[in-house]
């Protein structure tokens, strides 16, 4: 699953608490799901956001421009 598709599916308060467990904003969280250009995260919060994740978005569906498998 594309990470701006599940965050999209989150509410507000989800991707707050989402956030919060990673070390980012919600504000944040809302530019890669909805901002300009769907901004993707850095490396580093990608690997926070695989790991909050537990599978239902992979690090590699997160940034397949560097995970994924032609990079």
């Amino acid at each position: 699953m594309r990470i701006d598709h599940y965050l999209r599916s989150l509410s507000l308060a989800q991707r707050g608490a989402l956030a919060a467990q990673i070390g980012t904003t919600g504000a944040y969280l809302n530019r890669i799901a909805y901002g300009y250009g769907k901004q993707p995260p850095g490396p580093k919060l990608a690997r926070k956001l695989a790991e909050a994740l537990q599978g239902k978005v992979t690090l590699e569906e997160i940034r397949p421009d560097i995970w994924g498998e032609n990079s």
